[in-house]
Formats: structure tokens, C-alpha cells, sequence
């Protein structure tokens, strides 16, 4: 990829596989909540429930915040400036 344009973004929710619950995204992988707590998303345009989602409480944040840190430390902070955009564009264009 030489060129920074987006691609046509799909936008039926049809093309995308919702799962009925997540956990929370810390160190690359999905966690249980440590308070097994969790929150309905709703789609706001019909009120549908999207779904569950894993509440983050203060120890669950700590565990997030370093591992964070630790991968700010060892692998992001010695990626080239220019591999760094890659990987931003790539995360803004799956978000899109």
C-alpha cells in the first residue's frame, strides 16, 4: 500500500459477525471482567440490543494500563515512525 485512500466501508450489519457478549480487550486477547460485571449496548437507531459487553472496574483498568505500557515500552515505542501510521491507518480503515 503506497497510498493513503479508504475503500468503500460495508455498512449492513449483515457483513460483520456480532458476537451476543465481548469481554475486555487487554493484553491482545479477551478477558473476563474481574467483578464479572457487564453493560447492554443498544443500537440506537431501533433499540436493538447489540450485546453484552464486559464493565471495567478500577482493577481491571490497572491490568489494561500495563499492559499498555509494557507494549508502548518494548514494541511501539522502537517501531519507525512511518510503521507506526501503518498500523494506524490499518486500525482507522477497520473502524471506518
Amino acid at each position: 500500500m503506497n497510498n493513503f485512500e479508504y475503500a468503500p466501508a460495508p455498512e449492513s450489519a449483515a457483513l460483520v459477525d456480532i458476537k451476543s457478549e465481548y469481554g475486555l480487550f487487554i493484553n491482545g486477547k479477551f478477558v473476563a471482567p474481574k467483578a464479572g460485571k457487564t453493560f447492554t449496548t443498544i443500537n440506537p437507531a431501533t433499540e436493538e440490543v447489540l450485546a453484552k459487553v464486559g464493565y471495567a472496574e478500577l482493577a481491571d483498568v490497572n491490568l489494561a494500563v500495563t499492559a499498555a505500557r509494557n507494549a508502548f515500552t518494548k514494541t511501539w515505542s522502537k517501531l519507525p515512525a512511518a510503521e507506526r501510521g501503518k498500523y494506524l491507518f490499518r486500525i482507522a480503515r477497520i473502524l471506518q
